[in-house]
């Protein structure tokens, strides 16, 4: 008979849990997985910016419930365009997550958080998005003639019926 060691995610469980506390294995793989539902989960979406009338609104997630959010925009391809801003948000704040930013600060391998995209950001603030508002991606002014973001969203839901999808 072969013994093997336990895996380190075995050991961690297994003393953040310690000995079986529940009525029953179901139980504590219940509470398990209810513990799990606070971690933050990832959805990502990707753009290509094209000529448009302007304003023009996409939306990037749609969002049931009320959620967590932490957003941030990494330029894949310079974005271009005459006297263009670009902001994200949600409908009634649409530079609630990231302010409104001009054309010429979006350059290629950039993270945008804010109004001045760079190498290297802190931490986005998180925000509480309520009654299931979707983000939005707006071209405020300008019109787009080249660009592409892509967006990675860190949420978790903070309501039963919390919930976000990639568009």
């Amino acid at each position: 008979m072969v013994l093997e060691r336990p895996s380190i995610v075995d050991k961690l469980t297994y003393d953040r849990l310690g000995a079986p506390a529940g009525a029953s294995v179901a139980a504590d793989i219940a509470a398990i997985f209810a513990d799990t539902e606070t971690l933050l989960q990832l959805a990502t979406k990707s753009i290509t910016l094209s000529l448009a009338a302007v304003p023009v609104t996409e939306t990037l997630f749609t969002v049931t419930g009320e959620v967590e959010v932490i957003i941030i925009g990494y330029i894949d391809v310079a974005v271009a365009g005459v006297n263009l801003t670009l902001e994200v948000g949600v409908a009634g704040a649409t530079a609630g997550l990231i302010a409104l930013t001009a054309v010429g600060a979006l350059l290629i391998d950039l993270l945008w958080v804010d109004a001045a995209p760079a190498v290297l950001v802190a931490k986005p603030a998180t925000k509480v998005i309520a009654n299931g508002a979707d983000i939005i991606h707006t071209i405020r002014t300008g019109a787009a003639t080249a660009g592409a973001i892509t967006y990675h969203c860190w949420w978790r839901k903070l309501s039963t019926d919390g919930n976000l999808v990639a568009v």
